[in-house]
């Protein structure tokens, strides 16, 4: 059998591009329908081909967020996005240049549910997170930040994105 199917055979119609594959099944042959993509807008449509890629925008380039906190109130980092966004956290840098060992601790602010915790050595310290598995916090939920006990210079980096 050949590639292709006649739509509508018995008044002339056109003719479906399709392969037929080379396996015959319990259902007999088999045609398999064949799409060619296109790009462009109204009526000014080209073939996507070697010479004619489809385009693909990402928008998914990272942030940098630098902060420092100094005291052991609770601290927004990243502020919430918006009703239909969310942040991924995707790496936390902490230092430390004060003289007091401190603890760092990340949070999302709807639940103040303590995610990441890290220790900090004094004088220079610091702790680096990066995990295998990014950080989603839900909808419109701000990144939230702790340093115990107060210290006067601790400085924090996060890097994310808002999807």
């Amino acid at each position: 059998m050949a590639d292709g199917i006649v739509l509508n055979a018995g008044s002339g119609g056109s003719t479906l591009a399709t392969h037929e594959a080379s396996a015959i099944s319990a259902a007999g042959l088999q045609q398999y329908e064949l799409v060619q993509l296109v790009t462009g807008t109204g009526l000014a449509k080209t073939f996507v081909n070697v010479n004619n890629a489809l385009p693909v925008a990402l928008s998914l380039s990272s942030t940098f967020t630098t902060t420092t906190a100094s005291a052991t109130a609770i601290d927004t980092i990243v502020g919430a996005p918006g009703a239909s966004s969310a942040i991924r956290v995707l790496t936390i840098l902490a230092t430390n240049k004060s003289t007091t060992l401190t603890r760092v601790k990340f949070a999302e602010s709807a639940s103040n549910a303590v995610r990441v915790v890290g220790d900090c050595a004094l004088g220079g310290g610091g702790f680096f997170w990066a995990p295998k598995r990014s950080w989603i916090l839900p909808l419109n939920t701000a990144l939230t930040g702790i340093v115990s006990p107060a210290a006067s210079d601790v400085a924090i980096t996060v890097e994310y994105v808002i999807e």
